[in-house]
């Protein structure tokens, strides 16, 4: 009873100084000012009645929590992105987003919200200190002297060079998995003219290039001592890397723990040595419910990717605690279809289903209306490349917004494509975690397609299945999943591109990949952004993935957590940088939880 009156009384006093910092469509709902630096200019002994702020403080440990389950420790393996939130506290990038550009972070542009908003102008040195596009098919990175591995066997502290990201880059290049990968197939040579330089040369220019060199843990720190003595990345005692944290312990299925590293090469710009806390313990919690009493109770400290709240557990929460939110971008889920097989090698057969989706239905049902129910392939946020409703005409037009002309024209399409009785296939899809909701959504589309004479049997599978299914191309028909954003070329080549690795739907569209052999060539923007809303329109005519409502999910983080604005990621879903450069107010958390 006296922990929830203690929370109620910090809950109105958190609301009666509440700021409101807008920056559409990302708003900051804050309940307290966290300015963490000082200002030289006002100093407390110098103006009366002004209040020194306080800076960073050391010590405590971050409580984090997961929905999904980790699948892997290997840097290697793809599960679909969930792991990384993990390698990032070990596993380091050549480049990195800059969290100090903006240090209080009022600019909502400096948010880091989303992998799409991690454009040039925010980049900085990680582990190089400094890179260059000598020309259009060379890129040299500077690595920075000094920097260490993590002191555990069999690296044993020594120092990250140049030769380590050579091999690194060349490992990763002998996996089936990533072979395709353009950074992979477009290379023609690496070297290393010293101790300290690393000089990539490739084929052919492309502007994903340094993007993909620059911010991929994989490609450019793995320990090569780990993989000569095991063979394999998989086991976490030998994570080994030159990160912030060092893993400590692994519960599977429960929690996995790290502990600061000492020896960290980096610092914040008055010179602290990062990170504050003494360590970050990541929880596995896969039930929303539970989730959110956790965060109500001050267990969690901070959500991460897969366990941001939903917006229609947001409502409760705020009522009930002082957690700060930050709406963070659209719950992507959709249903693939599978294009090289009957019956969705057939066009027709595709937009027949599109046509039969009614998804304002579904926006309203379970949303309350407040989803964006045409948001994909691109979507209103990235509005250079979108193509708004008003501008799509005929089949396309009914195969993204649902009307009962358009259920007639999937019916007669049915015929033509042969299929006058309808058909039976079948959907393997994941909505655990952020996604639960979609269990009710793909209900609804079964009946919407009955309509039309298409029976959809429904089989739910968890993370693990989902990934294999993904990674093997082996789904039967149809395959549910959820994703995330990131900058609109790079995602083409991965998920569009004929073979890519990434190409769930399994369609190989010529027109789709001269598109994007065009935008990856161009080095002007606006020549490039109007080839990418080509390439995006055309992706949209083509009827690969049935979209669902997206609708904002909310980061959530307690006010004892300072210097965070709501950031998901420096480098793709990136915990570990993060967690390195937040700190806790222990005294504030003791107030207010007792602990």
């Amino acid at each position: 009873m006296n922990k929830k009156i203690v929370w109620l009384i910090v809950s109105c006093l958190m609301v009666a100084a509440l700021v409101l910092a807008s920056c559409a469509p990302e708003v900051v709902e804050e309940k307290e000012a966290t300015v963490v630096t000082t200002e030289p200019e006002k100093k407390a002994e110098e103006v009366e009645g002004v209040v020194e702020k306080v800076g960073p403080q050391y010590g405590g440990v971050l409580n984090l929590v997961n929905a999904m389950p980790l699948m892997t420790f290997s840097p290697l393996v793809w599960d679909g992105g969930y792991s990384t939130t993990t390698h990032g506290f070990v596993y380091e990038c050549l480049l990195i987003s800059d969290w100090w550009k903006d240090p209080e972070r009022k600019d909502c542009t400096y948010n880091f919200v989303s992998t799409y908003q991690v454009r040039p102008d925010l980049w900085t040195g990680c582990l190089a200190e400094s890179w260059e596009q000598t020309d259009p098919v060379t890129i040299t990175f500077k690595i920075r002297k000094g920097v260490r591995w993590q002191n555990k066997p069999p690296v044993n502290g020594r120092e990250f060079i140049a030769e380590d990201v050579k091999w690194s880059f060349e490992h990763m290049a002998t996996f089936p998995q990533w072979s395709t990968l353009a950074c992979v197939q477009k290379l023609e040579s690496i070297e290393c003219p010293d101790k300290y330089t690393v000089v990539f040369h490739f084929k052919e220019p492309d502007i994903t290039l340094m993007r993909a060199i620059g911010f991929r843990p994989r490609a450019t720190s793995l320990p090569r001592e780990v993989w000569e003595e095991r063979g394999d990345f998989k086991d976490w005692e030998y994570m080994v890397g030159t990160g912030p944290f060092i893993i400590e312990d692994n519960i599977p299925d429960s929690c996995v723990t790290f502990k600061r590293n000492p020896d960290y090469f980096q610092k914040d710009p008055d010179g602290n040595q990062l990170p504050y806390v003494d360590g970050v313990k990541i929880m596995y919690i896969p039930d929303g419910t539970t989730r959110v009493a956790a965060l109500r109770t001050g267990k969690i400290d901070l959500t991460s990717y897969s366990s941001m709240v939903p917006f229609e557990q947001k409502p409760s929460l705020e009522a009930t605690s002082p957690v700060n939110f930050l709406p963070v971008g659209g719950n992507n889920w959709h249903l693939t279809l599978k294009c090289d097989v009957p019956p969705f090698s057939d066009l027709k057969v595709r937009k027949a289903v599109f046509m039969a989706t009614n998804r304002k239905e579904i926006n309203d049902a379970l949303f309350g209306g407040i989803g964006i129910w045409y948001a994909h392939p691109s979507d209103p946020a990235q509005a250079a490349t979108f193509t708004p409703l008003e501008e799509l005409t005929g089949d396309t037009r009914m195969c993204i917004e649902w009307s009962p002309e358009g259920v007639e024209r999937a019916k007669e399409l049915l015929v033509e494509a042969g299929l006058p009785s309808g058909f039976t296939v079948s959907a393997q899809y994941q909505a655990t975690g952020k996604w639960e909701i979609m269990n009710d959504a793909v209900q609804l589309v079964k009946a919407q397609w009955a309509e039309i004479g298409v029976n959809l049997e429904l089989i739910p599978i968890d993370t693990a299945a989902r990934s294999a299914l993904q990674a093997s191309l082996s789904y039967d028909n149809i395959l549910g999943r959820g994703t995330g954003r990131g900058d609109l070329v790079a995602i083409a080549k991965t998920h569009f591109y004929s073979g890519a690795h990434d190409n769930i739907q399994c369609d190989s569209n010529p027109d789709i990949d001269k598109l994007i052999d065009e935008a990856s060539l161009e080095f002007d923007y606006a020549k490039r952004t109007e080839i990418t809303k080509k390439l995006y329109r055309l992706i949209t005519e083509q009827c690969y993935s049935v979209a669902m409502p997206q609708t904002f999910l909310y980061n959530a983080w307690q006010p004892w957590i300072k210097g965070y604005k709501g950031e998901i990621g420096l480098f793709y879903r990136d915990y570990g940088a993060i967690s390195a450069r937040v700190w806790l107010d222990q005294d504030l958390k003791k107030e207010m939880t007792g602990k």
